[in-house]
């Protein structure tokens, strides 16, 4: 990343297998992310929408652990949604 993302760094998280952007200041992707991916009970071949994305961690972090799975997250923060698509999924969409 060059200056113009100064104000941005790239975590890894779920051991390397996921790394998000997010905002140098202010919330960031913490514990309860990841918990709440985990305890997301979808499966193979169905869909999970996740309101209010953020930068995408919990919904990102399901699409690593379920395969083909259709993932649609929805951000209002244009700043926090193009950092979701940083790492996006094929299959996510994104508004």
């Amino acid at each position: 990343m060059g200056a113009e993302h100064a104000h941005v760094t790239e975590d890894a998280v779920l051991g390397g297998r996921l790394v998000l952007r997010q905002p140098r200041k202010g919330h960031r992707v913490g514990h309860d992310a990841i918990l709440l991916a985990a305890g997301c009970s979808v499966r193979a071949g169905e869909r999970l929408i996740e309101l209010g994305a953020g930068v995408g961690a919990a919904g990102l972090a399901v699409a690593r652990r379920v395969e083909d799975l259709t993932l649609t997250m929805i951000e209002i923060d244009p700043a926090l949604a193009a950092m979701a698509r940083f790492r996006g999924t094929p299959t996510a969409s994104y508004a």
